[in-house]
């Protein structure tokens, strides 16, 4: 008997996805600059990976103020909210496989208010890299806002349909 006569994945999440850019919640419609573009995205292979680090470094250290003193407890909490935040940047760097439609409007868009200078004509496009994604991650919070929303949109998808999945069966 073969593996396929047994079980088959129906829905796979490392399986990449092209999602394109959608405005934030409460944002009115695309921006001109971003007309077109699109990450290609894929998810680990354990469901809600992101959802239980971030969960992870909000836990709540009152609790051991009993134990340590505030500096003591402040330093902890710093570096769990640190540590989550490298986490959560290795991911949305593993997620990210390319992108299409990126051009140097669309990069002035997403590192408005950062420290980036945009070299990048208007109309100029912006092949992916790994370095500007890098940068862009780090340094553009609604590029990095985007990234993670489409990752938990992807993954809640993904969630949903193994829940209904076990509903019908």
């Amino acid at each position: 008997m073969e593996l396929g006569d047994i079980l088959e994945v129906t829905d796979d999440l490392t399986q990449p996805r092209w999602v394109e850019y959608n405005a934030a919640p409460g944002v009115p419609g695309v921006p001109e600059a971003l007309q077109g573009f699109a990450l290609l995205m894929r998810l680990p292979d354990v469901p809600g990976l992101k959802g239980l680090v971030l969960q992870a470094s909000a836990v709540n250290l009152p609790q051991l103020e009993g134990l340590a003193d505030a500096e003591a407890v402040k330093k902890m909490e710093d570096f769990a909210l640190e540590s989550a935040g490298a986490v959560g940047l290795k991911l949305s760097h593993y997620a990210v496989l390319d992108w299409r439609g990126l051009t140097g409007a669309g990069l002035r868009y997403f590192a408005r208010g950062s420290r980036l200078k945009i070299k990048a004509a208007d109309d100029q496009m912006v092949p992916f890299s790994r370095q500007v994604l890098e940068a862009l991650l780090r340094w553009c919070r609604p590029f990095y806002d985007f990234v993670d929303r489409s990752w938990r949109e992807l993954e809640r998808g993904a969630l949903e349909g193994q829940e209904n999945e076990r509903k019908n069966s």
